[in-house]
């Protein structure tokens, strides 16, 4: 079914190197190279929103941000340059949105990615005032952003290792306050914290399926 002809790989990966399907068995694993994802947006949007929630924090929440320009790997254009969303699934491959939403709420969560917040004036305004340039230079987990505020000061950071990439991975801390974010909006606040705890230990449970089930039917 693999290798005939219309097998799998015929069908869908004419003039593939089959040899690459058993190089590395049993010692080279690729879901070691997943990582987890901090932001709900495409992930080539990751490293500017990195840079733009890193200069957020280094101001004072009174202080508006006026514009922006940002530096990014030629694919968040390729696959994100859509500047005005309409829709929560347009939202999500929406540069410029997701910029502009960090940069104002000092923030990018799931609630960044609904209706009120596409279409918060303040976001709006600031997304059409927002410069992308694509830089060859950069790597695929890289981004330089540059802010100018309403105090008429401009701040920039580059970033060179995106958060949620393997070499710069999310912390316990940072994948507990996502998990956190993600259940908070469909179960109680106890239960979130005793299905995260049974989470952290599921290597001691003797029945995962039981023991989750009895702790949220409580």
């Amino acid at each position: 079914m693999l290798e005939v002809k219309h097998g799998f790989f015929d069908v869908l990966g004419p003039g593939a190197n089959l040899d690459l399907v058993v190089d590395g068995l049993g010692q080279h694993f690729e879901l070691f190279l997943n990582a987890y994802k901090p932001y709900p947006c495409g992930i080539v949007i990751h490293p500017a929103l990195d840079a733009c929630l890193d200069i957020r924090q280094q101001v004072s929440p009174e202080l508006k941000p006026v514009s922006a320009t940002l530096r990014v790997h030629p694919f968040a254009l390729t696959l994100c340059d859509l500047r005005t969303p309409v829709t929560l699934l347009e939202s999500h491959v929406s540069l410029y949105h997701w910029v502009a939403a960090a940069l104002v709420r000092g923030r990018a969560g799931l609630a960044e990615a609904q209706l009120d917040c596409i279409h918060d004036p303040q976001v709006a305004a600031l997304r059409a005032r927002i410069e992308a340039v694509p830089d060859e230079t950069l790597g695929r987990e890289q981004a330089i952003a540059e802010v100018s505020f309403s105090d008429g000061k401009t701040i920039r950071s580059h970033i060179l290792n995106v958060r949620g990439s393997l070499a710069r991975p999310m912390t316990d801390d940072e994948l507990d306050a996502k998990f956190r974010a993600q259940a908070s909006g469909v179960l109680p606040s106890a239960k979130v914290e005793t299905l995260l705890r049974l989470c952290r230990g599921v290597a001691s449970l003797p029945d995962v399926g039981k023991e989750i089930a009895d702790a949220m039917a409580l």
